[in-house]
């Protein structure tokens, strides 16, 4: 009586399952590279080396193996990933010697966009201090990774931040469940004779402490009658969504 013999694995499949995988990935990882716009479909001439790459069916891959190899827009990338993991000292909470910790931190150049917007609002600084050459070379200096802005682009970010501010404050407003008090002032600028009103908000917090907000900042054409600051004010309760919630001007 003969027993069946159990099935035994093919060494040649497993191979070439292996060799199917391998050259699978390095497709998947050389179509990759293509895609990101280093190498077009077909041919490209690369000014760093001078010669054409051919990229077909009927040539292989050598050649593209050997270029992602040797690309410096790969591997000025792969330097750029690496070296924004940084190690920053940071002053641990439980340590009560005052002794600090190592954390690592990844450079983040929108985060740092914002900053610069928040200083420049903050300090009431002119937008063409991106531009002065001294500030340049100092954020270059703390940052080598942050590229320089214009000042055009920093305006765009101080009416961004000013835009993200303006929603927050106007959910919070919103949200309280008391009234609030309008107060305005005029001011007018020496140097150019014109005016300007500022409407601020007062109101009383859940704590019962009383809270300012500047709301706007307008300029307010000659002549400063009273039809026309009513008109000013009510389109900025207007604009704030607060005309409903005010109890005093």
């Amino acid at each position: 009586m003969s027993s069946a013999e159990p099935n035994q694995p093919n060494d040649s499949n497993t191979v070439n399952d292996t060799a199917n995988l391998q050259l699978t990935v390095t497709r998947n990882k050389l179509n990759s590279h293509l895609q990101c716009g280093v190498i077009s479909p077909m041919k490209k001439l690369m000014e760093t080396k001078r010669k054409e790459i051919t990229y077909t069916t009927k040539n292989g891959t050598k050649g593209m193996h050997s270029h992602h190899k040797s690309c410096k827009i790969r591997i000025g990338q792969k330097k750029i990933d690496d070296f924004q993991s940084q190690l920053t000292g940071k002053r641990s909470k439980t340590d009560e010697s005052g002794g600090s910790i190592l954390a690592t931190r990844r450079f983040n150049y929108d985060d740092s966009r914002t900053d610069l917007a928040k200083m420049i609002t903050k300090h009431d600084y002119p937008l063409r201090i991106v531009e002065h050459e001294g500030f340049r070379d100092f954020c270059q200096g703390l940052q080598p990774l942050f590229r320089p802005i214009c000042r055009n682009t920093a305006r765009s970010d101080v009416m961004n931040l000013y835009g993200e501010e303006k929603a927050r404050m106007m959910h919070f407003l919103e949200s309280i469940q008391v009234r609030i008090a309008i107060t305005t002032d005029m001011w007018t600028a020496n140097y150019q004779k014109k005016g300007y009103m500022t409407v601020t908000t007062h109101f009383i917090d859940d704590s019962w402490q009383l809270q300012s907000r500047l709301l706007r900042f307008i300029y307010v054409s000659c002549p400063h009658t009273a039809e026309k600051l009513t008109n000013v004010l009510m389109n900025s309760l207007l604009d704030w969504n607060i005309d409903k919630k005010n109890y005093q001007l």
